[in-house]
This record gives C-alpha cells, sequence and structure tokens, in this order.
C-alpha cells in the first residue's frame, strides 16, 4: 500500500476523534449551535475519507462523490464560523456556491472532459472559504484573541498551501499530465494532515477561550440587571475615561438610586423590588448608548460613565434618563408601583481624572438630591 493510503486513513481516524470532540464539547459547553455545525463539519470530512478508502469501480462516480463531500466540509466549518460571530455573510451564498462548483466540476468530470478544471476548481473554491473564515475571525472584533489570530493563521496558510496544489492540477490542461499531478497530489497530500489537525486544534482553542471570556464576563457581571457588578465597572472603567479623554470627549460620570426602595420592598415584596430593578435599569439602557458603562455598585445604587462630543448633552443626559423612569409604568401583581431616582453627576476632566474620585464626588452629589427633595439631578464640578 502506498504512503498515500496510510495519510487518507490517518485523516479518516483523525476526523472521527474531532467530530467526537465537538459532539461533546457541544453537550458539554453550553449548546453553542457553531459547535455543532463544527462536530458535523468532521462528520462529512470523515465520509471523504472514507470514500477515498473505498473508491466506486466507475471513476466519474467517485470523483464526484469525493469533490462533492470536500465542498460539503468547507462550507460546513465556514458555516459555523458564520454563525460564530454572528456574520453578515449569506448562508444562501454558501448553498448555492457549493451547488455551483459541484454542477461545474461536474460538467468538467463527465460531459466535456477538462482534467485540470475537474481537479482544481473545487479546491479553488475551498480556498476562497479558507481566506473567508481567516477575515472572519480576525475582523468580527476590534482586537481578535490570540486564539481567533492563531486559527486565522492556519486557516490562511492551509488556504495558500491548496491555491498552490490547485494550480498545478490546473496546470494539467484538459489531458492527465502525469508530472503535474503528481506535484498537485504530493502538496495537496502532505498539507492535508497538518492543515487539518492544525485548523482543528485552533478552533479548539477557540472555543476554549470563548467559554474562558464568558466566565470572566459572568464574574464581572450582575447576574439580576445584567450590569457590570462593583469589581467589573472599577476594572473596566478607569481605562474607559482615559479612553474616552484622549479623544476629546466630554465625560460625566452619574451615580443614581431607585428613591425609596425599601418601601417598595417593604410595601410589595423583594420579588417586586427585584422587578422594578431589572425593568428600571433597563429603561436605563434604552435611554443611553452601547458605548456607554453602567453598573450597579450594590442594592439599587448604580453609576454610569459615558461620554459625548458635545457638551450640553453629556450633562443633560441624566435629565433625560430621570424624566424616562418618572414617566415609566411599573406595574407588579397587578398594582401600580411609583417608581422616581435621584441623580449626582460629576464632569470628569484632566487625565488624571480617577474613577474612585468621580464617584466620591457622585455620591455626594446623589445626597444632595436625596436631600433636596429626591427625583431630582445635582452636578457637581471635579
Amino acid at each position: 500500500m502506498s504512503a498515500f493510503f496510510y495519510i487518507i486513513v490517518s485523516l479518516l481516524f483523525t476526523n472521527i476523534v474531532l467530530a467526537v470532540i465537538f459532539f461533546t464539547a457541544y453537550f458539554s459547553m453550553g449548546r453553542e449551535r457553531h459547535t455543532l455545525i463544527w462536530a458535523f463539519t468532521f462528520v462529512v470530512g470523515a465520509c471523504q475519507w472514507l470514500v477515498n478508502i473505498f473508491k466506486p469501480s466507475d471513476f466519474n462516480t467517485y470523483w464526484m462523490i469525493a469533490c462533492t463531500l470536500s465542498v460539503g466540509t468547507i462550507l460546513f466549518g465556514t458555516w459555523g464560523h458564520l454563525v460564530r460571530t454572528n456574520s453578515r455573510f449569506s448562508k444562501t451564498s454558501l448553498l448555492m456556491s457549493g451547488l455551483a462548483i459541484i454542477a461545474i466540476t461536474y460538467y468538467f468530470t463527465v460531459i466535456d472532459l477538462h482534467r485540470g478544471l475537474s481537479t482544481s476548481l473545487y479546491i479553488y473554491h475551498t480556498v476562497f472559504y479558507l481566506f473567508l473564515c481567516g477575515y472572519v475571525l480576525l475582523k468580527h472584533r476590534d482586537k481578535p484573541r490570540a486564539a481567533e489570530i492563531g486559527a486565522a493563521s492556519a486557516y490562511i496558510l492551509f488556504a495558500i498551501s491548496q491555491g498552490v496544489a490547485a494550480t498545478y492540477a490546473l496546470m494539467q490542461g484538459a489531458e492527465w499530465n502525469a508530472e503535474y499531478f503528481d506535484i498537485y497530489r504530493m502538496i495537496n497530500f502532505v498539507s492535508l494532515p497538518t492543515g487539518y489537525i492544525g485548523m482543528s486544534l485552533f478552533i479548539v482553542f477557540v472555543l476554549a477561550s470563548d467559554m474562558s471570556e464568558k466566565m470572566r464576563i459572568q464574574a464581572i457581571t450582575d447576574s439580576l440587571t445584567t450590569c457590570l457588578n462593583r469589581r467589573g465597572f472599577f476594572q473596566i472603567a478607569q481605562d474607559k475615561l482615559l479612553s474616552l479623554l484622549k479623544k476629546e470627549m466630554h465625560v460625566c460620570l452619574v451615580y443614581w438610586d431607585i428613591d425609596k426602595f425599601k418601601a417598595i420592598n417593604d410595601n410589595f415584596g423583594h420579588s417586586a423590588g427585584d422587578l422594578v430593578l431589572q425593568r428600571a435599569t433597563d429603561v436605563i439602557k434604552q435611554n443611553i448608548k452601547d458605548s456607554d458603562l453602567i453598573g450597579r455598585l450594590g442594592g439599587e445604587e448604580f453609576v454610569i460613565l459615558l461620554g459625548r462630543v458635545d457638551f450640553d448633552d453629556a450633562r443633560l443626559v441624566a435629565e433625560r434618563l430621570r424624566v424616562a423612569l418618572e414617566s415609566t409604568s411599573f406595574e407588579y401583581n397587578g398594582q401600580q408601583i411609583d417608581v422616581t431616582a435621584s441623580f449626582g453627576v460629576v464632569q470628569l476632566k484632566g487625565e488624571d481624572a480617577s474613577i474612585e474620585t468621580a464617584i466620591d464626588r457622585a455620591d455626594k452629589a446623589l445626597y444632595q438630591a436625596k436631600q433636596s427633595g429626591r427625583n431630582k439631578v445635582v452636578q457637581l464640578a471635579l
């Protein structure tokens, strides 16, 4: 038996093992849809190499089955990346491109034989989607994680090797050419094991990185309101503050809490209090930007760090939030709950401004708002 046979057998078992790993990851790591798609990617890959081991007697039948499974493998893999990154790339385009390349390959294999095109076109199709996977991994967030950079690099390097192999396959021309075919087969089969294993390990690394990020987010997120908790806000806010100041934004820190919250708990119960906290923070989030930072410091006390291009806009955010809360209807078990909040606002200036100092000042402004009758906004200079 040739060395190529043993390579194909190793690829078969590699795909089986990887399919088991990804099915296990799906059932034990949150049942993410893209993990399940990647599991099926390796199932299809295993079928592809199984066909290469047990070839149908008719070459055209064998080649079309093998090409179809190869196209299916790359499309499933790409689909997984698109789902994971919430890419807007059309999933229909994946299916249509796959059907098109299979149809064209069938034409040059069965109807109008052209060995170079029959052998190379589906590989060029694979190269395109390998580059697309690399692009999606690098571009779906501002700062890609190390796992994403590694996976993208593996995809791009594998795409280059496959592109070279496809080019030699194409150079055969219409008739089979032993010299070019042997070079194509050598490059293809030498790079395949490394490419498969390299990309697969990096995808596992990506999944582990995703899980780590989820755990990190859970550790800094308040479970009731989904705002940052005290620890999370202090971790992120200082860097956010300096970033806003460097962009010459007008920055404010808003400290707010719900008026007479203890009375709400006493009169309606703690479940009602939880509902008020959840709905109140929802109202606040709907009236600030996604880029604004909101945290729950404890109980009914919250803080917002925001930056605006216009000074008046930054200064007046708290008043708009106060009005939004006051005008929102809160109801629990058919009972109306009147909810208002008081706000303390501090404007931050200079790169030496600190979150701790700002919170202390904003807390004093909030205290003044409470003392002056509640449901008010008090602003102090830092």
